[in-house]
């Protein structure tokens, strides 16, 4: 029987494995030998995800600065959301300038308001840039698995539920004087060809046990928009809805993206987080599910 050579001090405290015969299992360890036996395995990297994260910030860096008109149609259950009546329809012109939003020329029932904030009622703002973005940050940790597909605006789109854990979640939710940034869980659907988000759903998981709603959801959907000569992708629709606390009041606002154009001339722009405010002309939009009272 052959018996390794005796130790040898390198200095380090250890044998010199080198002088160990070819073959020897010290020398030429099998691969993953020197693992911890309980190392977790490192997590499977979706590919799909990855292009929809750089498909994501490339579009965040190729927006140019253009205004488009909001439409948003609002409405209101006093059962939970079973019935819905119309409140009123707000409009604006918003204007996107070096990734900030600004709205202007804001009217309410065909009535002039200064600021969305002026106004008690439902609305929201960020749906431009801030929200896609966002979830795929590596500050924000969303976890993505896939869990069907489904068709969008004529795209085969894989789904993937979403969740983001509140210490990472930036999602603002504003009531009167009171600012919340749930967690919160949702879907997020990818055109599969183009790594594009077709659409986002979230729905608010932990909101304070104090603030004033019990639940909050959004959903933006996204399309190919012409500015100039170019296309790009640009929010389409969107729908927020929220409940208070302890009460069966909901608010629903229904909102279109239109006649978006590119603009180049200076003016002042205030930078917003994704943020939904809930207080409490055109013919009305079709109801949101349930009937009219």
């Amino acid at each position: 029987m052959d018996l390794p050579p005796e130790r040898e001090d390198t200095g380090g405290g250890g044998a010199d494995l080198s002088k160990l015969p070819e073959g020897h299992p010290l020398r030429n360890p099998p691969a993953g030998a020197n693992e911890p036996a309980d190392a977790a395995p490192a997590p499977r990297v979706d590919p799909l995800i990855e292009r929809a994260r750089l498909e994501a910030a490339r579009y965040s860096d190729r927006l140019p600065n253009f205004l488009c008109r909001q439409l948003s149609w609002r409405f209101q259950s006093e059962d939970g959301g079973a019935n819905w009546s119309f409140n009123d329809m707000m409009t604006a012109d918003v204007a996107y300038e070096n990734g900030a939003e600004a709205y202007r020329a804001i009217q309410v029932g065909g009535k002039k308001v200064e600021r969305f904030e002026d106004y008690k009622g439902a609305y929201s703002s960020g749906e431009f840039n801030t929200t896609l973005v966002d979830i795929f940050r590596e500050q924000t940790a969303a976890r993505f698995r896939a869990k069907g597909s489904e068709a969008v605006a004529g795209a085969f789109a894989t789904v993937y539920d979403l969740e983001v854990d509140q210490p990472n979640a930036h999602w603002r939710i504003v009531q009167g004087s009171q600012v919340a940034y749930p967690s919160y869980r949702g879907s997020v659907s990818i055109d599969r060809k183009t790594a594009r988000v077709m659409r986002i759903v979230m729905k608010s998981e932990t909101l304070p046990a104090a603030f004033p709603l019990r639940m909050v959801e959004q959903t933006i959907e996204y399309g190919m928009v012409r500015i100039g000569a170019e296309e790009f992708l640009l929010p389409v629709r969107a729908e927020n809805r929220a409940c208070w606390r302890n009460s069966s009041l909901c608010a629903n606002n229904r909102m279109e993206f239109r006649n978006y154009r590119r603009f180049a001339a200076k003016s002042e722009i205030f930078q917003t987080e994704s943020k939904i405010d809930f207080e409490g002309g055109d013919e009305p939009k079709p109801q949101p599910k349930g009937k009219k009272k």
